[in-house]
C-alpha cells in the first residue's frame, strides 16, 4: 500500500522528505539491533559504561547510515533505477547526511556533537569505499563462485560493511570468528533487502 502510494504522490514528494524518511530509518534499524538481547550478550553491553553504550548504538546507527548512501550510489551508478527518476534520488542521496543532521538538531542534540557526527559519516563512508576495494581484490583470489543469494557486489559490499562494523563496536578486538559476525550479517542483509523494497519507486 505505502509502495502504490509513493508511486501515484511521487511528483509531490520531495528529495528532502524521503532523505529525512530514510535517515530515521537507518537511525531505526540501528535501535532495533541496539535493543536486541542476543547482540547485547554477545558485545557484553552490561559491562560497558554508559559512554561506551551510547557509542555502540552510533556505530549501528552510522553503519545503517552509510549503506544507505552506498545502496543509492551504486543503484545510480549501475543505471538500476527509472531514468525519470534519476535527479529525485541522487537529491535523496546527496540530503540524506544533511537531513540527519537536521534531525539531530530537532532532538536538541548541542552543535558540537552534531559536527562531530558530520565528520563520522564522512570518515565511516570513505573507510568503506576502500575496504570495499581491498574485497574485492581479496575475493578474485579465494572467494566462491556464487555468495548467498546476493549478487557478487551486494554480498562484496555488505561484508566489507560488517568487518568495518565489527571492528569499531569492538574497537579492533574482534577476529574474524568473533559471535558478532554473523549477528551482524543477519542485520545488514536484512537491511538491504528492506532498502531494495523501498528504493526506486
Amino acid at each position: 500500500m505505502n509502495f502504490i502510494l509513493r508511486y501515484l504522490f511521487q511528483k509531490h514528494i520531495e528529495p528532502e522528505r524521503e532523505a529525512y524518511f530514510l535517515g530515521g530509518y537507518a537511525s531505526k534499524w540501528g535501535f532495533d539491533l541496539f535493543k536486541d538481547k542476543n547482540f547485547r550478550e554477545k558485545i557484553e553491553f552490561e559491562k560497558q559504561n554508559q559512554t561506551e553504550q551510547d557509542r555502540i548504538f552510533n556505530e549501528l546507527v552510522v553503519t545503517a547510515l552509510v549503506y544507505v548512501l552506498v545502496f543509492i550510489d551504486d543503484k545510480l551508478d549501475q543505471q538500476q533505477l527509472k531514468e525519470s527518476r534519476y535527479h529525485f534520488w541522487r537529491n535523496v542521496l546527496d540530503s540524506i547526511a544533511p537531513m540527519y543532521l537536521i534531525r539531530l538538531s530537532n532532538y536538541k542534540i548541542p552543535q558540537e556533537f552534531i559536527n562531530t557526527w558530520e565528520k563520522l559519516i564522512d570518515l565511516r563512508l570513505t573507510e568503506f569505499y576502500e575496504r570495499r576495494q581491498e574485497a574485492y581484490q581479496v575475493w578474485d583470489e579465494d572467494g566462491p563462485d556464487e555468495p548467498n543469494e546476493l549478487k557478487k557486489d551486494t554480498w562484496i559490499g555488505l561484508e566489507a560493511l560488517r568487518i568495518s562494523s565489527m571492528l569499531h563496536l569492538t574497537r579492533g578486538k574482534a577476529e574474524p570468528d568473533h559471535p558478532l559476525k554473523n549477528i551482524l550479517r543477519t542485520w545488514l542483509i536484512g537491511y538491504h533487502n528492506k532498502l531494495a523494497k523501498r528504493i526506486g519507486w
